[in-house]
């Protein structure tokens, strides 16, 4: 869910480089820059939305400077070009945006971004966790690796009118008026149609398992087990339970999952109850968080925390509190 956006904004004109990298906004902290003019200055604008696992930005660079990251964010970044010529880094390659090729990157496998002079574009972040979410509802099953893109759209195809288009309405709804901003509910289903869009058509680590029609042939047994949890997710369960669900042994059960879901019933049947929390988490805001977790069998709070936080990147509370600012807004 989009939460209300927070906005970060800079600029800079012939300044040096030294200086600029000292007043970076703390966000960009781990941004190093590099001027590319002989007279070492750098001139740059930047106004920055942020809106839970979406981020998007608009940056005007009057003199080139390359950026390189010491801790880059869990994030994939999507540049929409508007003018002028870019190259970015990314698992060793070189790709290229002169004023019409959309640029697509795993940050923590970006080497460095290079914007020339004149350089223009919106930016658009998925950070990995909205990535996993996305592509576990597409796979219909859990996803805990992280997806990885690197790849240049050329302009001349119906995919980057697409993302363009997409992308210059968010930017309008987020830099407008908010008398004129879409809600907000809005602006994440977009978010999220970009997303699939991009899982959907571009190369990446799991695109093989989106194309392979053996995925939605889901063994009875296997749909049987899924069934039963989905029944009990108040309940505790064993692996004894589900097997004789299933209508299995507890062995041909577990190769069944990790055949064709490729995870453990365990660890299937541990992702719906912390998906069944966060859904009660934003619909019930007056719910304390031990109330919500020991429902759905999870006892150990600290445990619970660290497990919840690795499935959604937000710790349970912030989830808690997006859900009563979204019920106010409502009302």
């Amino acid at each position: 869910m989009v939460r209300a956006p927070q906005t970060s904004r800079f600029k800079f004109v012939q300044m040096d480089i030294d200086e600029l990298q000292e007043q970076l906004p703390q966000s960009r902290e781990c941004v190093k820059l590099r001027p590319l003019s002989k007279a070492g200055k750098v001139s740059m604008e930047n106004l920055q939305f942020s809106a839970g696992s979406f981020d998007i930005w608009r940056t005007d660079c009057g003199i080139g400077v390359e950026a390189s990251f010491d801790a880059p964010p869990d994030s994939c970044a999507l540049y929409l070009p508007i003018a002028g010529a870019m190259e970015v880094r990314c698992r060793g390659l070189d790709l290229v945006s002169k004023s019409d090729s959309i640029l697509v990157g795993k940050l923590q496998q970006t080497e460095f971004v290079r914007k020339h002079a004149g350089r223009s574009h919106i930016g658009v972040t998925f950070s990995q966790n909205a990535l996993k979410r996305e592509l576990s509802l597409l796979l219909d099953r859990p996803v805990t690796g992280d997806v990885d893109f690197a790849i240049e759209i050329e302009a001349n195809t119906t995919l980057h009118g697409y993302l363009m288009s997409l992308g210059g309405l968010l930017w309008s709804t987020f830099a407008n008026d908010k008398e004129e901003a879409l809600p907000l509910r809005s602006t994440e289903l977009l978010f999220r149609s970009m997303l699939v869009c991009m899982l959907e058509q571009l190369p990446h680590t799991y695109s093989s398992a989106l194309k392979d029609p053996a995925a939605a042939a889901v063994p009875r047994h296997v749909k049987r087990a899924i069934d039963f949890m989905m029944a009990h997710l108040d309940t505790s369960l064993e692996m004894a339970d589900l097997a004789i669900a299933a209508g299995v042994s507890i062995r041909a059960l577990q190769s069944a999952f990790q055949q064709f879901k490729d995870t453990t019933p365990s660890d299937y049947w541990r992702q719906l109850r912390l998906e069944a929390v966060r859904r009660d988490f934003l619909v019930s805001g007056d719910l304390t968080v031990s109330a919500v977790a020991r429902r759905y069998g999870f006892v150990h709070m600290g445990h619970f925390s660290a497990l919840y936080k690795a499935a959604f990147g937000e710790l349970p509370n912030e989830t808690i509190r997006r859900g009563r600012e979204s019920q106010a807004q409502r009302d």
